[in-house]
């Protein structure tokens, strides 16, 4: 089978709810073609990242990999951001066309710094061997918000 096409240009919608997790479109190989599955907003789940669906050449041929939902594993070296200032809800981003398949979408998130909160926008990077992106995103706990991700982590 053929390499899987670049992404498709994506236009993010308003987020359901504040601690809302984008879940990307993606590729997928049905019959004799490719297929386009849609994005969507699914609610985050506490200690959690979704580990987005990718394609990888694997024995010299393009092997489909699901996503899934995978336990975050902490950076050892960041402190934990908990603050009891809500997030805004993730403001609407267009994904635009990936440079080249071995690219992922790091999605903007919202930041804590000097006491408010500051949009960090999505961009492009090359996918890392042997890593996905844990993207930054707020989790509820309680009357506080606490920050996740922002980070490679091995599969």
């Amino acid at each position: 089978m053929p390499a899987p096409p670049v992404p498709l240009v994506e236009i993010i919608p308003p987020a359901p709810y504040i601690d809302s997790y984008w879940i990307a479109g993606h590729w997928v190989w049905d019959k004799d073609e490719y297929v386009w599955t849609n994005g969507h907003w699914e609610q985050s789940r506490p200690d959690m990242v979704y580990q987005q669906a990718y394609w990888n050449i694997e024995h010299g041929g393009w092997v489909f990999h699901q996503g899934r939902w995978v336990q975050i594993i902490t950076e050892p070296r960041s402190l934990p951001v908990v603050i009891n200032v809500a997030p805004p809800v993730p403001r609407v981003e267009v994904v635009t066309v990936a440079p080249s398949p071995n690219h992922v979408w790091i999605g903007g998130y919202w930041r804590w710094s000097g006491g408010q909160h500051s949009w960090v926008a999505g961009h492009w990077e090359p996918k890392r061997l042997g890593y996905f992106w844990v993207p930054g995103h707020w989790l509820r706990s309680g009357n506080a918000w606490r920050f996740a991700g922002g980070y490679w982590q091995r599969y």
